[in-house]
């Protein structure tokens, strides 16, 4: 969780105590084997130090090699 938490100021430190992280996230992927992960409801990080799109599905992909994708407000999978 280093690698976002160092984008994060101090006023939201602590949000991933009661939220999922990326590698959570692909522990849980790899034992329950999704067809497709949509990843959404997800923090995009406070005005001006938002957590890019690409930024979580690297962090993802470092644990889960399975086909995923941030999802978007009406998107059809």
């Amino acid at each position: 969780m280093a690698r976002l938490e160092k984008n994060i100021p101090n006023p939201v430190i602590g949000w991933w105590e009661y939220h999922t992280t990326t590698t959570q996230l692909a522990e849980i992927a790899n034992k329950t084997r999704p067809g497709l992960l949509i990843v959404y409801h997800r923090g995009v990080g406070p005005p001006g130090h938002e957590i890019p799109d690409a930024q979580y599905l690297t962090e993802i992909q470092r644990t889960y090699h399975g086909n995923v994708v941030i999802g978007q407000d009406l998107d059809v999978y």
